[in-house]
């Protein structure tokens, strides 16, 4: 999967698609979309709660690259927008985890 890929597809959740609408304009398969933006949120949230890369990476399962990706999408499109789509994101992330898994990501 190319490095524009994950940008589009995170940019354009971050903009408000759904992942239908995303794995439609990127032609990827909706469980691919929805994966890396899964991703993405965890990382975002595991940043803003103070972990470093190393154990993003660790606790994620993802390479420092695909990290380093992901935190610079987070950096660039930083507003009060996207912020309030990346809480919407955490929170049905949260609320679908299995019992006894919910709030860890």
């Amino acid at each position: 999967i190319s490095k524009r890929f994950h940008y589009t597809t995170l940019f354009q959740s971050l903009r408000g698609e759904t992942y239908d609408q995303v794995a439609w304009h990127t032609h990827h398969a909706v469980s691919c979309v929805r994966r890396y933006v899964q991703t993405f949120v965890r990382v975002v949230n595991l940043h803003q709660q103070g972990f470093s890369q190393t154990e993003m990476a660790l606790l994620l399962q993802v390479s420092q690259p695909l990290l380093t990706e992901y935190l610079a999408v987070y950096e660039q499109h930083d507003s009060p927008f996207c912020r309030q789509r990346l809480q919407e994101q955490l929170t049905r992330l949260t609320n679908s985890a299995p019992q006894g898994q919910k709030g860890g990501l």
